[in-house]
Parts: C-alpha cells; structure tokens; sequence
C-alpha cells in the first residue's frame, strides 16, 4: 500500500525539523517533503498530492504578500489534503484570516513537539474515519453523506456492522492495490488474523446479498486483499 506523504513548508530549518519529528513519532511510516521557500512549496505542490500538510503563514521571499503560506494552504486543502497551519500571531485571529481553508487546524508558534503530535495524530485519524470521495471510490460504490455507516453498492444498500465499514474504507481507499493483513488487522479490536478472514467473510456475503455476482474483493494469500474494481 502507498505510504501517506506529508508535506512541510517553513523558511526555518529548525522549524521543518521539529516538524518532521513530530510527524514521524505520530505516524513512523510517513512519507516527508520540505519547502522552505516559496518556489519549494509551489513546485511540492505540483508534485503530487498530500495527506497532510504543516504550513508556517508567513515565508521569507514570499512574492504576494504577508500571508502567502495561507495561499499554499488553501491549495493544499482544495485537493484534498489536511493541513495544520501555523503562525507566530495568536490562534484566533489565524483561525479567522484562515476561515476560508477547509479541513484546517491552527498552531501558534512557538510549538511544543508532544503538542504537534497530538494535532498530527487527531488531524490523521479524523481523515481515516472520513468517508471518501465518490472519485476516490470504485466504480459502483458509495458512502451516503447522511449517515456515514451506511454503504451504498450499485444504489443498494449494504447492510454492514461498524468493523465491516471500517474494513471496506481501507480496502476502498486503496482499491487496485494490496492492504496487508497488517492495516487491516487495525479495523479489529482482536487484532486476531481468523477474526479478519471471518469479518472479510461477512463482508463479502453482505455485498452479494446484494448483488449476487459479488467478486471484487480478493485474497491475496499470506500477504492481504485488494479491492479489484
């Protein structure tokens, strides 16, 4: 499965530093890029996308204006990353000059590593409980915006406990691609390996009482499943 890339834009490298270790203890197997300038950021940017970002607000060199990191941010949050903007001035009146960024959460400066941890850590599980996009998902599956532990396949509904949803978010976030047993053993509270292959059962049996030719959930032995369509 794709490791989650974070990207960090600040002008100071103690800063990106700090930054990075705090992201590194909240998830070990991030995937970390650094801007510290402006040109830096815009060409990260363009690069590909993020799960996460933590932008500083203000960056020397910056060419339109005082504020050009809450510029990145409001890219970065229009593609669909999380970011973590952060700033010398107080936390209010960031939150309201950055009102118009979605998924945002707000830092002052100076930052306490166990505290940028903490906010690492809420901002990365909020985005995993968060239902995808319906261009995120395989064809023919859908989330219902109304009540997020209902599955919806084909326009049917899928009757599925809270494991089972849980289960078919990681498999659909990733689909044409492996999720090991490893990420998906996280969605039980056994952590036991026949419990997933029972719950992966289920889930298939939930899908195809539904639709009875069913099969885009496969094994792939002694490594994971992968969600074909």
């Amino acid at each position: 499965m794709a490791r989650l890339r974070c990207l960090i834009i600040d002008d100071e490298a103690d800063a990106r530093k700090v930054f990075r270790e705090a992201v590194l203890a909240a998830c070990r197997d991030m995937e970390i890029e650094e801007a510290g300038t402006p040109g830096e950021a815009e060409v990260a940017i363009r690069s590909g996308k993020y799960a996460i970002a933590l932008v500083d607000c203000n960056l020397k060199g910056a060419t339109t204006g005082n504020f050009e990191g809450l510029g990145f941010a409001r890219d970065l949050s229009a593609s669909g990353c999380d970011v973590i903007v952060i700033s010398g001035m107080p936390q209010r009146e960031l939150a309201t000059l950055a009102d118009d960024v979605a998924k945002a959460a707000f830092m002052q400066k100076p930052v306490k590593h166990a505290e940028l941890v903490v906010a690492v850590t809420r901002t990365l599980r909020s985005r995993e409980e968060r239902p995808p996009c319906r261009s995120e998902l395989p064809l023919g599956l859908e989330f219902d915006p109304n009540n997020l532990r209902i599955v919806l396949w084909m326009g049917h509904r899928v009757a599925v406990s809270p494991t089972l949803y849980n289960l078919v978010q990681r498999l659909a976030r990733n689909h044409g691609k492996l999720v090991p047993h490893t990420e998906l053993l996280k969605c039980l509270t056994s952590g036991q390996m026949a419990d997933l292959h029972s719950q992966i059962r289920h889930l298939k049996g939930a899908f195809r009482a539904v639709d009875a030719e069913f099969s885009a959930i496969e094994s792939i032995s002694g490594r994971g499943y992968l969600w074909t369509s």
